[in-house]
């Protein structure tokens, strides 16, 4: 079955011109379904025109009322199935002519694109469609995203994989112990070769945060792999942060910095190794950035908030306090870098438990 197929008559003949952006056919996704959405709709129709409508969304599945949407890069497999099972899938293809749009012999391939430089192959190969990208992330758990350079891997962790340097997916239930930035950049060096990562989209921060709220759908759910599910829960934090990539430009460093036009918002902040092309994940908690000095150090760092007793900053940025160490050679004080030593909050009701990296 195909979508966007326009008819005509020409001297009495009927005339069938196919242009196909929507491969359409039985079968349901069996891999990568971890982040998929569902939703009710009044028919398969509906299901997949609210998928067309999505620029993130890639492949629309289900039967009756029940429909699943899923983004690119999240499945990877799509079992054919039977009239009698009843389940439809369809995938965005780039458009093709012709009888190529209901071919399902194996070998047969289609490409598909979220944007200039975030493709994929869809191929048929005996009772399995395959979906592809060329994208590998340093651990199967971790989730891709479509950004303007390529697809980029996240992955969230937290002290537990600090001390132990487990990369397999489980719940840490009484993780309490703040670490601080350096920490948490080393981890990410020492385990993977990659830094801390900055967020280029509202939907890595929910990522992030273990909630995908897809306005397209108003909908809902939690999911794995997240800060929320890897720390748990824990109510004598206000809320638990998340160590994020990025520092304070050197010429912001100063207060009411803030209030300046060059160093206003996160116009102050620089993000090493990251290619951030959006800020719409960024909204400061209020009374933040603050740039007074807390014992002498400047507050230089970011972290995201996740909600814990409380939920209204859940998801906002704040700034974290950042220390400078020093070396003594020779009687001879010397400053060798800073770091985010600065676990929790003056008065404990907000600390650091998970990071996110990526590459």
């Amino acid at each position: 079955m195909m979508s966007k197929c326009i008819y005509g008559f020409f001297a009495l003949v009927f005339i069938e011109i196919i242009q196909c952006d929507l491969l359409v056919f039985w079968g349901y996704p069996t891999v990568g379904t971890t982040f998929c959405v569902n939703i009710t709709v009044v028919s398969f129709d509906n299901c997949k025109e609210t998928c067309q409508k999505s620029l993130s969304c890639m492949l629309a599945s289900g039967s009756g009322n029940n429909c699943m949407l899923c983004d690119i890069y999240t499945v990877s497999s799509i079992a054919k199935s039977t009239k009698e099972i009843g389940i439809k899938t369809a995938v965005k293809v780039n458009p093709i002519d012709g009888d190529k749009c209901t071919s399902d012999t194996d070998g047969t391939v289609f490409s598909g694109q979220h944007s200039e430089n975030n493709t994929y192959t869809v191929t048929s190969t005996g009772q399995t469609w395959t979906i592809s990208h060329a994208k590998k992330c340093k651990e199967s758990s971790w989730r891709i995203f479509p950004r303007p350079f390529g697809p980029f891997c996240i992955g969230v962790r937290s002290r537990n994989h600090v001390r132990f340097l487990f990369s397999i997916h489980f719940q840490v239930a009484n993780n309490t112990t703040p670490l601080s930035r350096n920490s948490a950049a080393s981890a990410c060096k020492s385990k993977w070769n990659i830094g801390l990562t900055a967020l280029n989209s509202i939907a890595e921060r929910n990522y992030v945060l273990g909630i995908v709220a897809l306005t397209d759908f108003k909908t809902m759910c939690y999911l794995l792999e997240s800060a929320r599910e890897i720390i748990g829960k824990h109510s004598a934090y206000k809320y638990t942060s998340i160590w994020l990539n990025g520092a304070l430009r050197a010429d912001c460093d100063f207060v009411g910095s803030q209030n300046t036009a060059e160093c206003s918002g996160m116009k102050a902040y620089e993000y090493i190794g990251d290619l951030i092309t959006s800020l719409e994940a960024y909204k400061f908690a209020p009374g933040t950035p603050n740039y007074t000095k807390i014992e002498g150090s400047s507050q230089s760092c970011l972290q995201l908030m996740s909600s814990q007793s409380e939920t209204t900053d859940n998801g906002l940025v704040k700034n974290a306090v950042y220390v400078s160490l020093i070396e003594c050679s020779f009687g001879e004080k010397r400053e060798i870098y800073f770091r985010c030593g600065s676990n929790c909050n003056e008065d404990n009701s907000i600390c650091a438990l998970s990071f996110v990296c990526g590459h």
